[in-house]
């Protein structure tokens, strides 16, 4: 084969000469990379990189990605599962505010009733000290059924005065002075001609008077007090503002009502220790803080009700403010310049980060603002409970995939290192082993036969260029020449025709189920230029046929029948249609010495005809043919030209062989072609 057959190729199968003289450089290229160290007969050693086994990178690789899907799941889940406990703690802050609201409008909601009854009754008509006494039973009730009021008390126009407290607590009795059975306290003033009478008589549970004292002078005038003046102006119930109770030391408000005709308040106070209950009562974790404060920034509820009230100084109380509050994280979040309500809010304080709400609360009466601040540890310690147990999971998760990762990664590089190990060889030009990998893997498979078909084409080519070396080649030697062509071409079956004077003689006829009976084919007329294959012989040039059976019917030589017939032989069926390549040979002298067709059962060349680098590579292929088959049959000297056709041809017998041609294959085979008139 010439220097320029490396850049044509020819396309059997789809198979192109030209990338597979690429892959086979690519092949051994790849060979020498991926081999550490390969023996060659000539001692020479190729440079080598390092790289790393893909077994080593597979490996490397499944594990970093489990490693990485553990570490995102785990990282989502946290992410997930914070942002709702995130969201249910924010839930739970309405849901506190929501419960304080809805408290205090229970409590005001009964006492309000109460206050309106009340305002109504005779006791507001009452002017002294035993008429309102008389009514102390109901009073008492009252107080007994509704424990959030303190005191009752009625606030007449002339400035007289009648309140009954409650003394449920050591903390009254010490404060009012009463005796230690005692439980209610009635104050009473009287003003009669300029002068004030003021007693207060203690009762016990069954409301038996147990002591009565003389107050003394007194100064105090309910007409002037806010919340006389309040329900004056108002012609329903209507609520203070908190303020502090002096005399019991609480901070409260006063739910009154007047009577229209007679200018008389009826009042009731209540304290505010139930908003301080609820917050206790609705704590959403250990260390958070909650409290109410009003626009004055005095607080009237928090988690600690005792730390309310404060003393002033002059043994007189007030109500504590937001900046005297010791609690560091309240402190914090007072100090920053843009903290707003009605907002949630996350802050750091102390080293932790804390999450918060800030909301105002519309309650009968005036308006305060509910603080609820808390560690976010605390909140989203069940989120992070769930977390640690994500990422154990998840470590046991990896921990159980890297023996499976360890067995993935040897399942999938052990095809692949038999496969290197199957190429080796092909790095020393040692073509004779067959390349396999034994995987069930489409894309290794396809690599295997790639490089099994590298192998089988360049086997080919070798056996071609050993036959040249030779001086002279025997009958076997053409068989052993089909062979090659078969491996080259992918084709079905190889003829060889050998010219001799005046005529085509088959000599070879070989099949990829073994040789054929050369001598059921019948020898061509040199002068039959209407056979197709005398006409291409004599053309000189490569080219392509498509043999039908109504062609076979018309034709008399047989030839196209009997290669008809042999489509059945190789499994194909009853062969319709052939496609048949056929290539001039020639001697080293380029005289014309023989006929190579290649013919393929089923339809390997979807093109009728060949393009310029197909029929390039056939024609140097045809010498190399050519060069084989004159060391086999050297021309005589008187031998015609077959480039013209004779005078005087000898008419040839269909069934007339050379006997000089050695049969290359067993007659009795079974395998043997029928007659051309079996086709017929």
């Amino acid at each position: 084969m010439n220097a320029t057959t490396g850049s044509l190729f020819i396309e059997f199968k789809g198979i192109s000469t030209k990338a597979f003289t690429q892959s086979v450089l690519g092949c051994r290229e790849s060979m020498v990379q991926l081999t550490a160290e390969l023996p060659s007969a000539a001692g020479i050693a190729f440079p080598l990189k390092t790289k790393l086994s893909i077994k080593l990178f597979l490996t490397i690789f499944l594990l970093t990605t489990v490693l990485a899907l553990g570490v995102i799941l785990g990282w989502f889940h946290h992410q997930k599962t914070s942002a709702i406990f995130l969201t249910s703690s924010q839930q739970l802050f309405e849901q506190v505010a929501e419960d304080v609201s809805n408290s205090f409008h229970a409590e005001y909601g009964s006492v309000s009733s109460t206050v309106r009854l009340l305002a109504m009754s005779p006791l507001t008509q009452d002017q002294n000290r035993a008429a309102r006494l008389s009514r102390l039973p109901v009073l008492v009730s009252v107080l007994e059924s509704q424990p959030e009021i303190v005191a009752l008390s009625v606030g007449y126009s002339d400035a007289e005065y009648f309140i009954v407290r409650s003394l449920n607590s050591s903390y009254m009795i010490k404060r009012f002075g009463a005796p230690e059975n005692a439980r209610y306290a009635v104050d009473n003033i009287e003003r009669t001609s300029g002068h004030t009478d003021f007693t207060r008589l203690y009762y016990d549970q069954q409301l038996n008077l147990l002591e009565e004292k003389q107050m003394g002078y007194t100064s105090y005038n309910p007409t002037v007090r806010p919340w006389y003046r309040l329900a004056v102006y108002n012609s329903d119930v209507t609520t203070t503002s908190p303020y502090l109770f002096y005399f019991i030391g609480k901070v409260g408000v006063t739910v009154v009502a007047d009577e229209p005709d007679s200018g008389n308040v009826f009042a009731a106070d209540i304290t505010l220790e139930s908003l301080s209950n609820t917050l206790i009562r609705n704590r959403v974790s250990p260390s958070s803080q909650m409290l109410l404060y009003t626009s004055d920034d005095e607080v009237i509820a928090s988690m600690d009700p005792d730390s309310i009230v404060v003393e002033s100084g002059d043994d007189s109380l007030t109500i504590i403010e937001l900046q005297q509050l010791d609690i560091p994280v309240v402190r914090d979040y007072f100090q920053q310049p843009n903290h707003t309500n009605n907002s949630h809010f996350f802050l750091d304080s102390g080293g932790s980060r804390w999450i918060g709400i800030n909301k105002p609360l519309s309650l009968v009466g005036f308006t305060a603002n509910l603080l609820i601040i808390a560690p976010e540890a605390e909140l989203l310690q069940e989120a992070y409970a769930i977390r640690n147990q994500s990422m154990i999971i998840t470590i046991v998760i990896i921990l159980l995939g890297i023996p499976l990762t360890f067995f993935a990664a040897k399942k999938l590089s052990q095809p692949l290192a038999s496969l290197v190990s199957s190429a080796k060889p092909l790095v020393n030009f040692d073509f004779s082993q067959p390349i396999s990998s034994n995987s069930n893997l489409g894309d290794i498979q396809q690599i295997e036969a790639s490089l099994e078909s590298t192998r089988k084409s360049t086997l080919g080519m070798s056996g071609i260029v050993s036959l040249l070396n030779r001086a002279n080649t025997g009958p076997n030697d053409l068989q052993t020449l089909a062979e090659h062509l078969l491996s080259l071409s992918a084709a079905e079956a190889v003829l060889l025709y050998t010219w001799h004077p005046h005529r085509l003689v088959p000599v070879c006829f070989f099949t990829r189920s073994g040789g054929k009976a050369h001598q059921k084919l019948p020898t061509l007329a040199g002068d039959d230029t209407s056979n197709k294959l005398i006409s291409a012989f004599m053309d000189n040039n490569s080219s392509t046929h498509l043999l039908h059976y109504h062609q076979a019917n018309a034709e008399k030589t047989g030839v196209h029948a009997a290669m008809l017939n042999q489509g059945q032989g190789q499994g194909q069926g009853q062969a319709q249609q052939i496609r048949l390549i056929t290539v001039t040979l020639s001697n080293p002298e380029g005289e014309k010495t023989g006929l190579l067709g290649l013919f393929f059962c089923h339809s390997a060349l979807d093109e009728e005809s060949l393009n310029q680098h197909q029929s390039t590579f056939l024609n140097s292929l045809g010498i190399c043919c050519g060069r084989v088959m004159a060391l086999q049959n050297p021309p005589a000297d008187n031998d015609p030209s077959p480039t013209q056709a004779p005078d005087t041809p000898d008419t040839p017998n269909s069934d007339t062989i050379d006997s000089s041609i050695p049969d290359t294959a067993d007659a009795s085979n079974p395998d043997t072609i029928d007659t051309p008139n079996k086709a017929v």
